[in-house]
């Protein structure tokens, strides 16, 4: 079992809103996650707290692969603002650019919606994992006695996700830069 992340942006906190966008409500029944982000370029898979987010081609892949224990839902994108990060240097240890007030979110949220970036983004789906009461004990440890041989599960809204050697495995060949996977300790 492994605990799956995301990989590290580039400058903090900056890189992460970029990244990852903000996350509305992460929905517990069927209404879709809204989601604000920076486009017109999107990761293929993206982790804005608490959930997880990838693209249509990504999201056609896994599919295929058949994962247990998550649901794909369409995101509704309710803002996406035009901003070109992807094209800065990323092994600066600065963005090209902050937004004025000097707060990250501020890239999206003091922005206006670009229609043009909003239509130039695939479709997005969330990979909505339910949670899986006493699945994550104190300090992040995985208790298998609450595993149902799910390729992701989650104990609570706000702790780990885990993922199935076979999912972890895939998705480091299939997306290496955008995703860190570590061994999850066991419960004895």
């Amino acid at each position: 079992m492994q605990i799956l992340k995301s990989a590290d942006p580039p400058w903090g906190d900056y890189g992460s809103i970029l990244w990852h966008g903000l996350a509305g409500e992460s929905s517990t029944n069927e209404s879709p996650l809204k989601l604000e982000r920076a486009g017109p370029f999107i990761p293929p898979i993206s982790f804005p707290w608490p959930t997880i987010v990838v693209t249509d081609s990504l999201c056609a892949d896994l599919r295929a692969l058949e994962p247990q224990g998550a649901a794909l839902r369409l995101v509704e994108l309710t803002r996406v603002v035009e901003i070109n990060w992807h094209a800065w240097d990323t092994q600066a240890e600065e963005p090209a650019e902050y937004p004025a007030s000097g707060e990250p979110e501020d890239y999206i949220l003091k922005r206006k919606h670009s229609p043009a970036a909003a239509s130039a983004l695939p479709f997005l789906w969330e990979l909505h994992v339910p949670e899986s009461p006493g699945l994550q004990l104190e300090g992040g440890v995985f208790d298998p006695r609450h595993y149902a041989d799910q390729d992701l599960c989650r104990g609570s809204r706000w702790g780990h996700i885990f993922v199935s050697d076979r999912l972890g495995d895939w998705l480091r060949q299939e997306v290496p830069d955008w995703v860190n996977l570590e061994q999850a300790r066991v419960a004895g």
